[in-house]
């Protein structure tokens, strides 16, 4: 009976021992399932930190090229701010140099309207001189042909050569007499000199505007 027990014993503790197994080879698969789950993790976490570092170094990448644009955009700012700088103070030169222009020209306008006004006031006076020398030369005139018609009764010859004397001379604007040596003409200052004056005055005015203008540049 005792042989009994222990075979019954022997079959429980069998059985009890490939259930074990059977549990434990359910584990072990259970933990392969599981190996194989985390494996596939750790490949995909691999791959996520992969892409990871990639986008990590396209960012940085990226980073240098926008530090180099910054540097490139700052050095373009300061370039444009010197030329803005220069082209400012180029401009206020340029308006120095305009205010200077523009008052050189004031002053040669006004020396020519000085000139101008000069020559109009001394060919004024040049007319009222020329008319009243005129009518002192046509007085002359007349009193040199009262003077030669009287002298003609007793030189009938000489008298033809001396009337024709005197009207030459009075058709040239003057006459001389014989003896004395006294003569009627026009000013010692004509028109034509007045008007080549004031042409060489303005001339000179405009000369001198150029050369300021040319020394202010």
């Amino acid at each position: 009976m005792d042989q009994g027990n222990n075979m019954a014993t022997g079959r429980d503790a069998w059985r009890s021992t490939r259930q074990m197994l059977h549990d434990l080879e359910q584990q072990v698969l259970e933990r392969n399932m599981d190996c194989q789950g985390l494996l596939q993790e750790i490949n995909a976490r691999k791959a996520d930190l992969a892409a990871a570092v990639q986008e990590r170094d396209q960012m940085k990448e990226q980073t240098l090229q926008l530090l180099m644009s910054r540097d490139t955009a700052h050095n373009t700012q300061k370039q444009l701010d010197q030329q803005l700088e220069e082209a400012a103070q180029e401009a206020q030169q340029l308006a120095q140099q305009l205010s200077l222009v523009q008052a050189k020209e004031e002053e040669s306008r006004a020396r020519a309207q000085e000139a101008r006004d000069f020559v109009a006031q001394h060919l004024k006076e040049h007319t009222a001189f020329m008319t009243g020398g005129h009518e002192a030369a046509v007085a002359d005139l007349e009193r040199l042909s009262r003077q030669v018609a009287a002298r003609q009764a007793g030189r009938a010859a000489a008298s033809d050569g001396a009337a024709g004397q005197a009207a030459g001379r009075a058709e040239n604007g003057g006459c001389t007499l014989a003896g004395g040596g006294f003569s009627v003409g026009p000013s010692i200052l004509p028109k034509d000199w007045l008007d080549e004056a004031a042409e060489g005055i303005a001339k000179d005015e405009r000369a001198a505007f150029e050369e300021g203008a040319a020394g202010s540049v």
